[in-house]
């Protein structure tokens, strides 16, 4: 016997055997593999045609922006993925035993931390679940996600603004505003 998951079931069939609900199934995970592959490609398409809108400047200049600053926020998201990981470990870990749905496996839990950056986390759950370590844990993951990843984005801000103040190719407003200002002397 051969066991096999198919959708969110368990199925128990011989080893020669070949059956419609198989291939519906394996077409249908080639067919959704293919519409994730392709929705990235004509994502990527699309942020590299901003480039080549030279009859917009704005539009250039979020191109050239997106196109010069992809290495640094590349970094920015592996740090933040880390810390949103690391989080939602720990909360998997303290809260998974206390039977809440939102923290009960691992990819929940992962779920629920990214849902907490926008403000949706189930703080009475985690307070009737912990009463002591809880709110620590949630102050601990507000005050690290928030200051650590503001401060992260501010100064890949900078980092590119400064960039951009050196390159004489690129046409930001800021920049063209302050090279072209006159002496105050």
């Amino acid at each position: 016997m051969l066991r096999s998951l198919v959708g969110s079931e368990m199925c128990i069939r011989d080893r020669g055997a070949n059956t419609r609900t198989d291939t519906f199934w394996t077409l249908a995970l080639v067919q959704a593999a293919w519409q994730t592959i392709l929705g990235l490609a004509c994502f990527c398409m699309l942020v590299k045609g901003l480039k080549y809108t030279r009859n917009v400047p704005i539009m250039c200049s979020i191109g050239n922006t997106f196109a010069h600053a992809m290495v640094p926020v590349g970094v920015l998201l592996l740090v933040v993925f880390f810390l949103l990981f690391g989080f939602a470990v720990v909360f998997h870990i303290k809260l998974a035993v206390a039977q809440m749905d939102s923290f009960s496996s691992l990819g929940a839990s992962l779920f629920s931390v990214f849902r907490g950056l926008l403000g949706d986390i189930d703080t009475d759950g985690i307070v009737a679940a912990s009463p002591t370590f809880g709110p620590m844990l949630y102050c601990l993951y507000v005050t690290v996600v928030l200051f650590v990843g503001n401060a992260s984005h501010l100064s890949l801000r900078e980092l590119t603004s400064v960039d951009s103040f050196h390159d004489p190719d690129r046409l930001d407003l800021r920049v063209l505003l302050c090279r072209d200002a006159p002496d105050p002397s």
